[in-house]
């Protein structure tokens, strides 16, 4: 089948990491036979007014892919007016993509690219899938544009959130919406980089890592204080010494470094990594630890999990669907509760490749793209 992949999230000259799970989604379904071509709209600020530009490549998997990048300094505004942007889909969809006979338009995330996603299938007369990965999917609720964003809902011949914890949060904003209608399918998790290894770890130390953007938020999603915290406090008594691999960026580094220094905790901070890194690091760790208020997959937590790590993190969102008694130790976030959970962590014995394995099984690109692929199958059936 002809599959036309829609979407704001994808990455792209300036944000090249930026949505890289709908990439891979698009790489498992090619791989599972199908022909993906992707059209793709990011919003940058500059300091013009406003500047479109269209281009287009061929990856390494045969998926071509257009962009059609805004550069405005009035990007927020732009976010905001979803008419402009799909003005500007319109044209590219003219110019480069209607000679593409799509079986199936595939739209990732309901704002926008699942509400042009359904303006396009009505007109093409194409059945529409949405996939939902948005974890403010319940705050757009109230938005004046979400009249639309439920009519595509609706509309849709199939939905697939990333996580159970997601179809819950579609269903609660638009009551009356079939489970027939849904399919849970995670994201892709890289198995050729994320896979399991003997803990290549030779020291005596026992080591902590922890990946996410480091950000500060009047609501921060990522509450890595917990865990620090928590490692300082049981350093005290234990009888090895802790450390704690911290990365990624964001402006809360400094912070975060001034927090291990006072409170004695030995810490790496590794900054920004790209994945093949960030796999040699969790092949080096004993522990993931993860501190969330909210998730709706959380891929860093399925990246440890695919390399055999035991994870210790927050009872939230998506993440009870990931974590049981076998990988690691879900809680509560309190400071008492993660340090609970840490010394549960320490006296448990873990099958590291048992770990990785069942993981594999669930969100390998090839087990992934059978899932949607099965979709797709369906959907052209009934």
């Amino acid at each position: 089948m002809n599959i036309l992949f829609i979407t704001q999230w994808y990455p792209n000259r300036q944000q090249p990491f930026y949505g890289i799970f709908v990439r891979e989604h698009a790489r498992a379904i090619q791989s599972a036979g199908h022909t993906v071509q992707v059209l793709a709209l990011s919003l940058h600020k500059s300091k013009s007014i406003f500047k479109k530009k269209l281009y287009h490549y061929t990856d390494e998997n045969g998926i071509k892919t257009i962009q059609c990048e805004l550069h405005s300094y009035f990007k927020d505004l732009l976010y905001h007016l979803p008419q402009v942007q799909f003005f500007f889909l319109n044209q590219a969809y003219k110019r480069e993509v209607s000679t593409f006979k799509a079986d199936i338009i595939h739209s990732h995330t309901i704002y926008p690219a699942g509400i042009w996603g359904h303006d396009l299938a009505k007109r093409l007369e194409t059945p529409h899938i949405i996939t939902e990965h948005w974890s403010r999917l319940t705050n757009f609720a109230s938005s004046f544009y979400f009249a639309k964003a439920r009519e595509a809902y609706q509309s849709a011949a199939a939905l697939l959130p990333v996580s159970n914890y997601l179809k819950n949060n579609i269903q609660s904003v638009v009551p009356g919406l079939s489970d027939d209608k849904f399919s849970i399918i995670g994201n892709v998790v890289d198995e050729s980089l994320f896979r399991y290894q003997p803990n290549e770890n030779p020291s005596h130390e026992i080591t902590f890592c922890a990946v996410a953007t480091w950000q500060h938020k009047k609501n921060p999603d990522k509450m890595p204080e917990l865990f620090i915290d928590a490692l300082s406090e049981l350093q005290k008594n234990a009888p090895q010494t802790f450390k704690l691999v911290i990365i990624g960026g964001g402006n809360k580094l400094p912070d975060l470094q001034t927090r291990c220094e006072k409170a004695n905790l030995k810490t790496r901070f590794t900054g920004f990594l790209p994945k093949e890194k960030i796999a040699e690091e969790l092949h080096k760790a004993d522990y993931f630890v993860h501190a969330s208020h909210i998730e709706t997959f959380s891929i860093v937590v399925a990246e440890a999990l695919a390399c055999g790590v035991p994870v210790i993190c927050s009872s939230a969102g998506a993440l009870v669907e990931l974590i049981n008694r076998k990988n690691g130790v879900l809680t509560n976030n309190t400071k008492a509760e993660w340090v609970t959970a840490i010394e549960h962590a320490l006296s448990t014995t873990y099958n590291r490749q048992a770990i990785a394995e069942e993981l594999n099984q669930r969100f390998s690109p090839e087990a992934i793209g059978l899932k949607i692929a099965s979709v797709y199958q369906k959907t052209k059936e009934g």
